[in-house]
């Protein structure tokens, strides 16, 4: 029982332990005050400031225009324990996006920051010694003293709050993304462990026969995802599984994530058109565009605009970080928690004319390599340290042999709007080039998914 309550206590986790990604240089300090606080171009701009691709002016849309709301921004402060849960969630969230951005080249991707934690976490409760501290590096937090017991029950109460504004019909009523453990069906494992994951994190555990039946184990884990998310995800093993899956399958975990921001002034598809995209290689395409003009919460700086729309889900926020052409890669390695701070406590409100591609995009993700490249590099070998999971030798260690990861984003127009006086735009929002976008959560100061378009098609 005690090592029951002290591994549910562990549960509640999230206090930064290690140093944050090294802040901005003094050069680029210098930089973001010389150009801080400028406006987007404003609609009566001269042509020579037109966005980099061909644009047609889209016809004014008759939208429900409301004030624009008051955007909390992410506050990295320290604490006597270390950084405060939000900047944990940022590094793990701004460090995973990087690797990724580099290994993707051009591709579109998202993921899921708030799920890859709870993966995470999942495992570090079964992990001790070295396995345990690599973890820590990669999402930093550390045993927690009592006086941070009622912080981390308000952090457990928003967390429920931004699982609720995520739509799945088949997740759990209060969850927008799910979590599973896989393990040998040979293996025992530590009881305590089976219930703490599953009490704390909602995370089931499962036994597959990998290595006599890899076809139909790699099936279930398949069905499991599309049962999981009424279809909306379908696999997450590629097929075929003998190239999906490694000979010597030990520990594998699958999380599944699926998010509908619901926006507060919604786009009207009467005012939906085709319109010009420009692909990083310069090459210009024909791709179907969302439009309106609302009130926003915005930023103008010589290279980026940053464009924030409230969500009827008063803690979510969806944001788009618009570079200039060519400055995908520029505006990707600055994405740190200090840049990004900078950059939306400069937020004003304005009346916004949006020219958006319809999202719809699906990622299925195998981060093994992902977090080895982080830090995370014995929990997938032979001096992995998994006794906290299970105790049993005679049939081998433990390991980590795929950490699967698979995330949609829907973000559409409605029909059938009422149609109300629109007020004179004060600015205007073209994202007709690569961005990088975010789901984001006012309330922990986190985002809950982040990626990049880079071809909408």
């Amino acid at each position: 029982m005690k090592y029951c309550a002290t591994l549910l206590r562990l549960i509640c986790l999230v206090v930064l332990v290690v140093g944050m990604p090294q802040n901005l240089t003094a050069q680029e300090e210098a930089q973001l005050q010389a150009t801080e606080a400028e406006e987007f171009e404003e609609t009566e701009a001269t042509e020579d400031e037109s966005p980099d691709a061909e644009e047609s002016e889209p016809a004014q849309p008759e939208t429900p225009v409301d004030p624009a709301p008051v955007v909390n921004i992410p506050k990295i402060a320290s604490t006597e324990q270390g950084y405060n849960f939000p900047a944990a969630m940022q590094v793990l969230a701004y460090n995973t996006y990087s690797q990724l951005a580099a290994a993707q080249s051009d591709a579109n991707f998202c993921f899921s920051p708030q799920l890859l934690a709870k993966q995470l976490t999942t495992l570090r409760f079964g992990a001790v010694g070295n396995t345990a501290a690599e973890i820590g590096d990669v999402f930093p937090f550390k045993m927690l003293v009592p006086q941070t017991a009622e912080l981390l029950r308000q952090v457990d109460a928003s967390s429920i709050q931004i699982r609720e504004g995520i739509q799945v019909p088949q997740l759990p009523p209060t969850s927008g993304q799910a979590n599973a453990v896989w393990v040998p069906r040979d293996h025992p494992i530590v009881e305590q462990y089976i219930n703490g994951i599953k009490t704390g994190l909602a995370t089931d555990l499962y036994a597959a026969d990998f290595k006599n039946n890899r076809d139909t184990a790699a099936t279930t884990v398949n069905a499991w995802v599309r049962d999981t998310t009424n279809g909306r995800l379908t696999s997450i093993i590629a097929e075929p599984y003998v190239t999906g899956l490694p000979d010597d399958v030990s520990i594998m975990t699958t999380g599944v994530a699926c998010a509908s921001p619901r926006l507060a002034s919604p786009f009207n598809s009467q005012f939906s058109g085709t319109n010009k995209f420009q692909l990083a290689s310069g090459e210009t395409i024909d791709v179907p565009m969302m439009h309106q003009i609302g009130s926003c919460m915005g930023l103008g700086m010589p290279n980026l605009q940053i464009l924030v729309m409230p969500c009827i889900e008063e803690n979510l926020r969806f944001v788009v970080l618009l570079p200039t052409s060519g400055q995908l890669g520029t505006l990707e390695q600055s994405m740190t928690p200090t840049a990004m701070t900078q950059w939306f406590s400069q937020l004003q409100p304005m009346v916004v004319d949006v020219i958006l591609p319809k999202i719809h995009l699906t990622n299925s993700l195998d981060l093994t390599e992902t977090l080895d490249n982080l830090g995370l590099q014995t929990i997938a070998t032979e001096n992995a340290d998994l006794t906290n999971m299970s105790q049993a030798i005679e049939n081998g260690p433990l390991k980590l042999s795929k950490f699967l990861h698979a995330t949609q984003i829907t973000l559409t127009e409605q029909a059938d709007i009422p149609q109300q006086q629109v007020p004179q735009a004060t600015a205007k929002f073209y994202a007709n080039r690569p961005f990088v976008f975010l789901v984001w959560n006012i309330q922990t100061e986190t985002p809950l998914v982040i990626g990049r378009i880079t071809d909408p098609r």
